[in-house]
C-alpha cells in the first residue's frame, strides 16, 4: 500500500509538471504572437514602401502627367475668333498665324478653335435640318390620315352607299358607254364615206351616165 506523504509527493510532482507544460505552451503562444507582429509590420514598411515607389514614379519626368490642360480664352479672343469666322470659316496657316500673333494665341490653338466651331456648326445644322423634316414628316402623316378618314367616310352621289377605293363611279362608267357607243358611229360614218367614194371613182372609170342624186342603199353598207 502507498503511504500518505508518497501520494502527496507524486500529486505534488504532477502539478510541477503541468505547470512546467503550460509555461512551455504559453510562451510558444508568445513566440507566435511577435513573430505574428513581425509580419504584420514587415507588410506595413513594405506598402509604405511601394506607396513610396508609386510617388516617385508619378514624379519621374519620364512619366508626364497626362491630365489635360484645359485653357479658357477671354472674351475679346472669342469675338474676334467669332469675327474671322463669319468672314472665313477655313483660314490657312498664314491667317491662323497671324490671327495668334494679333490675340496672342499660339498658332495650334487657333486652329483648334476652328476646327471646333465648324464641328460645332455642322452639329446645329443637321439639328436644324433634322428638326425640320420631323416637322415635315408629322405633317406628311397628318395628311394622309385625313386622307385616309375622308375615304373611309366616302359615299355614293347617287346612291348614298359606301365606296372603295378603286371602284369606278356611275358618272365614269356612263361617260365610258358613250363614248364606245360615238366610237362605233364614228366608224360606221367613215366606212360610209369610203364605199361611196370607191363606187364614184369606179362610175367615172367606166364613163357611165352620171346619176343625181346618188344614194347608196343603207342595207348593204349595214351588213
Amino acid at each position: 500500500m502507498f503511504e500518505p506523504n508518497m501520494l502527496l509527493a507524486a500529486m505534488n510532482n504532477e502539478d510541477s509538471n503541468n505547470h512546467n507544460y503550460n509555461h512551455e505552451v504559453n510562451n510558444n503562444n508568445n513566440e507566435g504572437f511577435l513573430r505574428d507582429d513581425e509580419f504584420d509590420s514587415a507588410n506595413t514598411k513594405s506598402g509604405s514602401e511601394n506607396q513610396e515607389g508609386g510617388s516617385g514614379n508619378d514624379q519621374d519626368p519620364h512619366h508626364p502627367n497626362k491630365k489635360k490642360r484645359y485653357h479658357r480664352h477671354t472674351q475679346l479672343q472669342i469675338q474676334e475668333m467669332e469675327a474671322f469666322f463669319k468672314e472665313c470659316p477655313h483660314p490657312d496657316d498664314k491667317q491662323r498665324k497671324q490671327l495668334s500673333r494679333e490675340l496672342g494665341l499660339e498658332p495650334l490653338q487657333v486652329k483648334f478653335w476652328f476646327q471646333n466651331k465648324r464641328t460645332q456648326m455642322k452639329n446645329h445644322h443637321e439639328r436644324h435640318e433634322n428638326s425640320h423634316l420631323r416637322a415635315e414628316n408629322e405633317k406628311l402623316r397628318g395628311d394622309n390620315l385625313r386622307y385616309r378618314e375622308a375615304l373611309a367616310n366616302a359615299s355614293c352621289p347617287n346612291c348614298g352607299g359606301p365606296t372603295a377605293i378603286g371602284e369606278m363611279s356611275f358618272d365614269e362608267h356612263q361617260l365610258r358607254l358613250e363614248n364606245s357607243r360615238l366610237r362605233e358611229e364614228l366608224c360606221f360614218f367613215f366606212l360610209k364615206l369610203v364605199v361611196r367614194w370607191v363606187l364614184i371613182k369606179n362610175l367615172k372609170l367606166l364613163k357611165l351616165p352620171k346619176i343625181s342624186h346618188f344614194r347608196l342603199p343603207l342595207v348593204m353598207v349595214s351588213a
